[in-house]
């Protein structure tokens, strides 16, 4: 029996660094794993334990890499299988590093490349729930990326008048966006610039409204912005809605 699991080890490594085989390998290296443990062969199982990592490990880098490509061909559908595939590697060897790389890049495909915002939203708060307890430097990109996620999906709420959830929406990103400081200032900008006409027209709050506004202005200024014209008629319009009120 030892000498069987020796050699499904060896044919199972060598099948599963081949792309086409490696799920043959991987079962290989699987039957020669109990096999070791019937035999209470503690330095095998260790070694193949090891082994299987590696190759699970090894083949989720190559399905991610692979989806990278895909995407840069504009073949959507098929980077998402990959992603999905590396992802479920990923996550059965707990390699929680590579499982935030992916699911930031899914995330990001599904929403802006599929406009599946909300279901790209959710891959992308777990990607950044593992980068924070990591302490990755990566964080602040993926913070980027979530923050425009939710101000576009926002967006797309408040012009379903689903008022709520845009709000919700809006404030959630204007949070990640100042938790970032200076990384995102002009889209901290177009959010509190939302945030501040939907507070006004949704909810009647002139205040808080014109405060989100000024803040918008004030940012779009420092970068010249075109935007900042529109911001000021905005100013305008919600100052005379307030003191029409009075």
């Amino acid at each position: 029996m030892a000498g069987r699991a020796a050699s499904l080890s060896s044919l199972g490594q060598l099948l599963a660094e081949e792309n086409e085989e490696f799920t043959k390998g991987l079962a290989y290296l699987y039957e020669s794993l109990e096999i070791y443990r019937k035999l209470n062969f503690i330095q095998n199982i260790d070694k193949i334990k090891t082994t299987i990592y590696d190759v699970k490990q090894q083949q989720a880098a190559t399905l991610h890499n692979t989806a990278v490509t895909k995407v840069q061909e504009e073949c959507f559908d098929e980077a998402i299988v990959l992603y999905q595939k590396s992802l479920t590697l990923t996550e059965s060897i707990g390699d929680v590093k590579n499982k935030a790389a992916t699911l930031g890049m899914l995330g990001q495909l599904l929403a802006e490349g599929k406009g599946d915002w909300e279901t790209g939203l959710h891959y992308l708060q777990q990607s950044i729930e593992i980068l924070q307890c990591l302490q990755s430097p990566n964080i602040t990109l993926m913070k980027k990326i979530t923050a425009r996620v939710q101000t576009e999906l926002a967006i797309i709420k408040a012009n379903r008048k689903e008022i709520s959830e845009a709000l919700m929406l809006f404030q959630q990103s204007l949070a990640i966006n100042e938790s970032i400081s200076n990384e995102n200032e002009y889209e901290k900008a177009m959010t509190l610039m939302w945030l501040g006409w939907l507070t006004a027209i949704a909810q009647g709050d002139y205040g808080t409204a014109l405060d989100y506004l000024q803040q918008s202005l004030e940012i779009l200024q420092h970068f010249q912005s075109p935007e900042a014209e529109k911001v000021r008629q905005m100013i305008a319009n919600v100052q005379k809605m307030a003191d029409e009120k009075q």
